[in-house]
């Protein structure tokens, strides 16, 4: 789950802009009769050219050391069964992902980075 790997502080947003990208309660309670399934490919995943900007502008403090963002362009796909008939749809989709990334240190040095999501665009209208 996504909300497993946000940054502690930033949990509970994240949690809310998760919500954002999924049909409600209710229209999953219908969509169930359906038998559906909803998955994303992905087709590219690039750092924005306003990230530079945005790093340049903000505050001190107001980026995390370490923090970056990713605009993943995609597709989103949906399928299931209305009455007999198998039915699916897909549709381009694209956001922004914002991480923070750390060094992964041990009892041997730093081994890799750690990486915690601090927040997701809304759904079409990613950094670009």
């Amino acid at each position: 789950m996504l909300a497993d790997v946000a940054a502690d502080d930033e949990a509970d947003a994240v949690a809310g802009d998760v919500r954002a990208y999924l049909p409600t309660v209710e229209a999953w309670g219908q969509l169930r009769r359906y038998q559906t399934r909803q998955w994303l490919t992905i087709d590219t995943i690039t750092v924005p050219d306003a990230w530079e900007t945005a790093v340049a502008q903000a505050a001190p403090g107001q980026i995390p050391a370490g923090a970056v963002a990713y605009t993943i362009d995609g597709t989103r796909h949906r399928d299931g069964t209305w009455g007999t008939q198998a039915v699916d749809a897909s549709r381009p989709v694209t956001f922004t992902v914002f991480l923070v990334c750390t060094p992964a240190v041990t009892n041997r040095g730093v081994t890799g980075l750690t990486c915690a999501l601090l927040r997701l665009s809304q759904l079409d209208n990613p950094l670009r």
